[in-house]
């Protein structure tokens, strides 16, 4: 089973060394996601999206602001067969995610 990890800090670096296999991941930039994959023997991929295409399992591990930007842009790509968990959610609506939809 291939995971991704959406976010490369300390959240998403603690659960990829734990589940010990190689991860897919990204970051906004920082280079956190190359060291990550680079330690795990995984891959820091361009994209979110490329992510999800890629990996089976999609784990969020961002920050929480980015919860709308990441859903949007998962979205176009989302298949019904891939859980998607956020490892810390923040309180959100429900008319907030209907307007996701």
């Amino acid at each position: 089973m291939q995971v991704g990890f959406i976010g490369s800090g300390n959240m998403a670096s603690a659960l990829a060394r734990g589940w010990g296999d190689p991860v897919l991941c990204t970051d906004h930039g920082s280079g956190r996601a190359a060291a990550l994959a680079a330690e795990l023997g995984g891959e820091a991929v361009a994209s979110n999206r490329e992510l999800a295409e890629r990996v089976d399992v999609v784990i969020l591990a961002h920050k929480p602001a980015q919860l709308t930007d990441v859903a949007y842009e998962l979205e176009a790509r989302r298949r019904p067969s891939s859980p998607c968990s956020p490892a810390r959610p923040r309180p959100t609506s429900a008319r907030s995610i209907r307007a996701l939809a």
